[in-house]
């Protein structure tokens, strides 16, 4: 079951409904403002998170799961239940519609040399471990702050309209060029799609 885009589905979204009160009639243009702002509710305490907070799931997950490359964007229904599990093997039904036309394609959602598969039996086994793998996955996974498209975005965008004194703050910050490259490239091929 996939839930409609924007549904709230639990207390958490809701809260974060309340907090929107806080700051929508505020001039907010940098995170510590935000911050500010947010933490001066009685009944929320705001605790701002650092980096080692973060933790590489996606390295991590791709050492147990095969991805679902190309599968996505043309199969609308998924379906996997306990009868469609083969020793460690979990198959996952793709289809793109309910039409006798589209038929069932199974994808093996975990790949067959799964990480740890010699030195343990199963998947649960091998997933044990995932601390120490994601804590050993950061030194080779550092990820900008920011996500480049949105780095692009603020900086064209949104710079020029914050007040000068804001203009140091890492949100505003020119990104490197082969980031501006990049997301040039990126929305040229969308077009041609």
């Amino acid at each position: 079951i996939f839930l409609v885009v924007g549904h709230t589905k639990t207390g958490a979204d809701r809260l974060f409904n309340a907090l929107k009160m806080e700051y929508h009639d505020k001039n907010i243009f940098t995170m510590g403002e935000m911050f500010n702002v947010l933490n001066k509710s009685n009944s929320i305490t705001v605790h701002p998170l650092a980096e080692s907070d973060f933790l590489t799931y996606d390295i991590f997950f791709g050492l147990f799961y095969s991805a679902y490359t190309k599968k996505v964007k043309q199969n609308h229904i998924f379906t996997a239940d306990s009868n469609n599990k083969v020793g460690n093997q979990i198959q996952v039904d793709l289809r793109e519609s309910d039409l006798p036309e589209h038929q069932v394609v199974t994808h093996n959602a975990i790949k067959r040399g799964f990480h740890g598969r010699k030195q343990y039996a199963t998947l649960p086994a091998a997933m044990a471990n995932r601390q120490a793998i994601m804590t050993a996955a950061k030194d080779e996974y550092l990820q900008p702050r920011i996500n480049p498209y949105k780095q692009v975005e603020m900086y064209i965008k949104y710079r020029p309209i914050v007040p000068h004194i804001h203009h140091c703050d890492e949100l505003y910050a020119r990104p490197d060029a082969a980031i501006i490259q990049t997301v040039r490239d990126e929305k040229k091929k969308r077009k041609n799609l």
